[in-house]
């Protein structure tokens, strides 16, 4: 009678016992679509924001003398003086502004320069440095 109770015994700790190995493994499962989300956002929007601040960057360290800018407020010049949170910029044959450095949204080639400033088509508002 006792080998009776003894197999129900082991039975019940046999069966006690698969539940915890496969808990592991669906709680594996269970956290594989955040980890796939995460990677998705990563690949899509955080990387791609990433490179777009390190070129931004290397565009605006790059910025010289000489170079015709267009900034962020819609306003095109040519470089006249670069300092190191500023920018001098010359907007017609009078007047020359100053902006903030990180507001250069693009520096522009000779032939996008003409089509933007109207003076840029005479030779006294080329730019010194030609792309």
């Amino acid at each position: 009678m006792l080998d009776v109770l003894i197999g129900q015994a082991w039975a019940q700790e046999a069966a006690a016992a698969a539940p915890q190995s496969a808990g592991w493994s669906v709680m594996l499962i269970s956290y594989l679509p955040i980890v796939f989300i995460f990677a998705i956002f990563y690949f899509l929007i955080i990387r791609p924001q990433n490179q777009a601040a390190k070129d931004h960057a290397a565009l605006v360290k790059g910025v010289s003398k000489g170079d015709i800018v267009l900034i962020d407020g819609g306003l095109v010049g040519e470089v006249r003086k670069v300092l190191e949170q500023l920018v001098h910029l010359k907007v017609n044959a009078e007047d020359e502004v100053c902006v903030a450095r990180a507001s250069i949204k693009k520096v522009l080639t000779t032939e996008e320069a003409k089509g933007w400033l109207p003076g840029a088509a005479e030779a006294k508002f080329e730019p010194k440095r030609k792309k």
